[in-house]
């Protein structure tokens, strides 16, 4: 599984956090049906309300739940900036994006250098309507 951390900030309004998943081609199978039962919905205009949730647990990203409360990220944590953190309880939310697999280019680590790479992936993998996004609630503990 790779993710990403983004902070999208419109022209009014407090920002918006956004967490971007791509899992292995086998869990993406398996989850899809999971997202739409939970209300995502693909890449197109504003994300929809879901009944998913982030649960952020000491200022780290420690798992999505989906309805029937499957869990993604459950054994591993992912820390987050205090930037995104912000935005996502500004919010009381996070915006939840799943690009299939494939999308991030292979090696891809935390280089600047390569995050125009990664955004054309995803706008690619976008534009072709495989990417599926929604709105989650943000729960900490």
């Amino acid at each position: 599984m790779q993710l990403a951390f983004a902070v999208r900030v419109p022209r009014t309004g407090p920002a918006f956090a956004e967490l971007v998943l791509e899992v292995g081609a086998r869990q993406h199978a398996d989850l899809v049906p999971d997202l739409l039962d939970s209300g995502f919905e693909t890449a197109i205009g504003t994300p929809p309300a879901t009944t998913a949730s982030v649960q952020v647990v000491d200022g780290r990203v420690a798992e999505v739940v989906l309805l029937g409360g499957r869990r993604l990220l459950a054994f591993t944590s992912f820390g987050a900036s205090a930037r995104w953190l912000a935005a996502a309880r500004g919010r009381a939310a996070v915006v939840v994006i799943v690009v299939p697999p494939g999308t991030w280019p292979p090696a891809t680590g935390p280089d600047p250098s390569q995050a125009a790479q990664v955004t054309a992936a995803c706008e690619a993998a976008r534009a072709a309507g495989r990417v599926l996004h929604g709105v989650a609630r943000l729960t900490e503990r």
